[in-house]
């Protein structure tokens, strides 16, 4: 595992500056050899961040978990929203993983951040669980549409949509 370094101080407004001095340090130090264990270095990441997005607050939200879509045990899909959103814009968030591996909450806290962060802007975010390529050969999964997504839950509201997602 590479060294770390704690010599460096907790700044919010710098690339990594959120995290304690050590973690920031490792984590400066695997981005050059990540290709060498993606998974390894990936769990590294996730231990690093998991204790900060976890304690974001999420008072004024609710979230609707594991809401389906289709037949698929893997077809489902979390709402998150501010309690008081009315005609608010949806984000609909994809986890990444190249259509063969991932899942839309690693930890039940990292990939859920972002959800949560967009509720907590006014929007509603939703977060895609989607069938892998072994049970849904090209072009299953894209072709599992934004309205499969967003029209399986009749009262989401239907105002602008944007999209984003990781890889």
């Amino acid at each position: 595992m590479p060294s770390t370094d704690a010599s460096r101080a907790v700044n919010p407004l710098e690339p990594l500056g959120s995290l304690p001095p050590d973690q920031a340090a490792l984590l400066e130090s695997i981005g050059p050899i990540w290709g060498t264990d993606i998974n390894g270095f990936r769990d590294v990441v996730f231990n690093a961040y998991t204790p900060l997005v976890s304690a974001t607050p999420k008072d004024g939200m609710t979230m609707h978990k594991d809401l389906a879509y289709g037949a698929s045990a893997r077809q489902v899909l979390d709402v998150f929203q501010p309690d008081s959103a009315h005609d608010a814009d949806v984000v609909v968030f994809v986890h990444g993983g190249a259509f063969i591996r991932g899942a839309k909450s690693s930890n039940g806290h990292i990939y859920d951040n972002v959800c949560w962060w967009f509720a907590r802007q006014g929007c509603v975010a939703v977060n895609v669980e989607y069938r892998l390529a072994a049970e849904a050969p090209f072009p299953g999964v894209p072709k599992t549409s934004r309205r499969r997504w967003i029209g399986s839950w009749p009262t989401l509201p239907r105002s602008a949509e944007t999209r984003a997602g990781s890889s």
